[in-house]
């Protein structure tokens, strides 16, 4: 073989090698969840307004601001009702939402996410089948999925929102 071929040949190893190398070690990590939220395992029979904690990155729940309401949500042909609980922990907003069926969890993120929803033309997003992070108006925001339940956690900073999801996570984890 001719030298100008074998390095055409090595150049093209050593490109092919560089892709699947980043493939295997930085994709996988841009597709992983800003704060761990594994071995939260809560039963169906809770209410979303007795899973808030306390405190939530180093911020107190007003308990004032608790609220919960029953709301209908549509995504396509799927129409079903989830109890909604918001509460505020100085600036940091809190999402409870439990659905009748882990099924409808999915649904209640793309309705979150898409264009019409609560975070809809997001500056900045990333979504997977079980969580999302979007960032709009000066706000940071994070959703995730646990059987019936959809957490979120809605701060002024990417750094805020995951002190919070973590302690939220760490919280429902004890319960």
């Amino acid at each position: 073989m001719n030298k100008k071929y074998m390095a055409i040949l090595a150049a093209v190893i050593i490109i092919v090698v560089a892709i699947v190398v980043a493939a295997v070690v930085i994709l996988p990590g841009l597709f992983k969840p800003p704060v761990d939220i594994s071995g939260i395992d809560l039963s169906t029979d809770m209410t979303s307004s007795t899973l808030l904690a306390s405190t939530l990155a180093g911020k107190q729940l007003d308990q004032g601001s608790v609220s919960t309401s029953n709301e209908q949500v549509t995504n396509g042909a799927r129409n079903f009702e989830v109890a909604h609980t918001t509460a505020e922990y100085d600036g940091v907003t809190v999402h409870i939402i439990k659905a009748q069926f882990s099924s409808d969890t999915a649904d209640v993120l793309d309705v979150l996410i898409n264009d019409d929803g609560w975070y809809g033309s997001a500056s900045a997003s990333t979504k997977t089948n079980d969580w999302f992070t979007a960032s709009k108006g000066g706000r940071s925001a994070f959703f995730w999925i646990s059987g019936v339940w959809v957490f979120g956690i809605d701060a002024e900073s990417d750094t805020v929102r995951n002190n919070a999801a973590s302690d939220l996570a760490q919280h429902l984890r004890t319960l």
